[in-house]
């Protein structure tokens, strides 16, 4: 069954309110906020990164895992090359210091659309 005209309108305003793809590539993002994100499961909880794309006039969600294996050091090197050394006693500050900051990002689609900070501008 084909999608009717008021399907169609419900889904555009999802779509538009949804919205947070961009092609694989370098882009130039605003960090806007950072938090310690709501238990997600297994007791786990993510630093999430909001990051704005005023080009593409899109927001992008990174996150951190680090209570993965391998999520500590991806914090450690992404924030290394935005410039800044973290460690368990500055982590909370380093990351809020870092809202407002324009930066470069790398975006790599696959399973997940992966997100890698590349330096700061």
């Amino acid at each position: 069954m084909p999608i009717n005209t008021s399907d169609e309108n419900n889904i555009l305003k999802r779509l538009q309110a949804n919205w947070s793809f961009v092609e694989d590539g370098e882009y130039t993002a605003i960090i806007k906020d950072v938090i310690a994100d709501d238990q997600i499961r297994d007791d786990r909880r993510p630093i999430k990164w909001t990051l704005f794309l005023e080009d593409e006039q899109v927001t992008l969600k990174k996150f951190h895992w680090v209570d993965r294996e391998g999520g500590v050091s991806m914090l450690v090197e992404d924030v290394k090359r935005l410039g800044l050394r973290i460690n368990p006693e500055n982590a909370v500050d380093v990351c809020n210091s870092l809202i407002g900051s324009k930066i470069k990002i790398q975006v790599v689609n696959g399973e997940y659309q992966n997100i890698y900070f590349k330096g700061r501008l």
